[in-house]
């Protein structure tokens, strides 16, 4: 239920969770003897690849500017460099963009997966040239080729899981025109894409009045769910505006605004609200908040998420009434989570057309009396860092776990022309190779 794992705050990172699971280390082909500039820029990549492939932790006392200090401080930073350094296995330098002596884009590989990164530094003109800005950027269309056709943007997706679907389509006259579509009869685990569906149900009840965007609605504990996130952290009984939820829910993911935002237009209207778009909607029945489903897979014995696999619908209301409402879900059994959990039996299902279609009719709800501030939440995450001279409005939802990855797009391109976009994977065997999926979404 989350996109991409984020380490959000001055230094921002994503890392595969394929990195974790390794055995052994991948080769790393086609890298080559790459020094860092003799500049101040320079010195300061070196820095972050000596620290990132040494045997010790990275010291950062000393080395960032007061820009970025203020908004995180040196223990935090610390942290993260290294848990960082530690999942990635260190780096080997693939290339180096010099912007300026102050400023440049490195591109390196990581040990742990051969996963690609750019490495963005920036430091003061003024000695000791201390950093204030450094970002670590997933960047997987590095080691992929162009597509010359979306024949082979298939053919790069296909042997990432077992089940794949790809479809491509330009709205015209409000409809989904159909320029590629394979793997359209797979029903497929989404991750949170699911939350979609609440945000049309949201939508809706703020259109009929019953809901405003500036409306304070208040953390309750019994709402609060795992990362990924920040509500999470924060009091019981503290408020923040209805948009804030619906705007977290959709650009990070935010677990706990999403279950809140649940709970507010109720399971019954999200339920019908899916049902329209969803040829199959039982199989998404009772629909589950995201502190139920990680309840359900997060029971030791996994006896619950068995018999609940098995259940009617009308049995599955009664397990959660009975079983699961209530339950906090403990943080720390996520840890044992390294590999797919009956993601073909318990999750949010759609085919990709599903998924287009739900996200065209939240883009066309945007454009209605009340609902401006849609256009805000679909946008808050363009999902690939696009363009905005090239892809002026863009609206997004991606969602993964073990075995699941799913992204979905409507785009409006700079000659007016509206296309949508829905690529899903997956693997209830393994885990899936998120950078390359992210890598073929970038070459469509």
């Amino acid at each position: 239920i989350r996109l991409l794992a984020l380490f959000a705050f001055a230094l921002s990172a994503t890392f595969s969770p394929a990195a974790l699971a390794q055995d052994e280390a991948p080769a790393i082909s086609g890298v080559a003897e790459v020094a860092p500039p003799n500049t101040p820029a320079g010195q300061g990549l070196q820095w972050v690849l000596d620290g990132m492939n040494g045997d010790e932790d990275v010291k950062v006392e000393g080395k960032f500017a007061d820009v970025v200090l203020q908004q995180v401080d040196v223990a935090q930073l610390e942290a993260g460099v290294n848990t960082f350094r530690a999942q990635s296995g260190g780096f080997d330098l693939v290339r180096v963009d010099e912007m300026s002596p102050l400023r440049l884009i490195a591109v390196a590989q990581a040990r742990a997966d051969a996963s690609f990164w750019r490495i963005i530094v920036s430091v003061e003109e003024a000695g000791p040239h201390l950093f204030n800005g450094l970002l670590f950027q997933p960047a997987p269309d590095e080691g992929m080729e162009s597509f010359d056709s979306w024949d082979d943007a298939w053919a790069a997706l296909e042997p990432l899981g077992e089940r794949v679907s790809l479809g491509i389509y330009e709205v015209t006259d409000g409809e989904l025109s159909p320029l590629f579509e394979k793997g359209g009869a797979h029903r497929l685990a989404m991750g949170s894409t699911f939350k979609l569906w609440i945000a049309g149900a949201l939508a809706e009840a703020i259109e009929a009045g019953e809901f405003e965007w500036d409306q304070m609605i208040m953390i309750e504990d019994r709402l609060r769910s795992l990362p990924s996130g920040r509500m999470q952290d924060l009091a019981h009984g503290e408020e923040h505006p209805l948009e804030e939820y619906a705007t977290l829910m959709i650009a990070i993911s935010d677990n706990t605004a999403t279950d809140h935002m649940l709970d507010l237009v109720g399971r019954e209207r999200v339920e019908a609200f899916m049902s329209r778009f969803v040829a199959e909607p039982d199989r998404n029945l009772p629909f589950l908040s995201t502190r139920e489903i990680f309840t359900i897979k997060l029971d030791h014995e996994h006896d619950l998420m068995h018999r609940y696999a098995e259940a009617t619908p009308e049995q599955r209301r009664e397990i959660l009434e009975s079983e699961v409402i209530g339950k906090t879900p403990n943080i720390m059994d996520a840890g044992s989570w390294t590999a797919p959990r009956a993601i073909d039996t318990i999750e949010w299902f759609a085919t990709g057309r599903e998924l287009c279609e739900t996200m065209l009719a939240l883009w066309n709800m945007a454009d209605r009396e009340r609902l401006g501030s849609m256009r805000t939440v679909l946008g808050s995450n363009n999902g690939l860092g696009l363009s905005a001279a090239d892809w002026p409005r863009v609206a997004f939802k991606g969602g993964s776990w073990p075995g699941v990855m799913s992204l979905t797009w409507v785009l409006e391109r700079a000659d007016g022309r509206v296309f949508s976009v829905s690529m899903t994977v997956n693997d209830t065997t393994k885990l899936l190779e998120e950078m390359r999926v992210v890598g073929v979404a970038k070459l469509v």
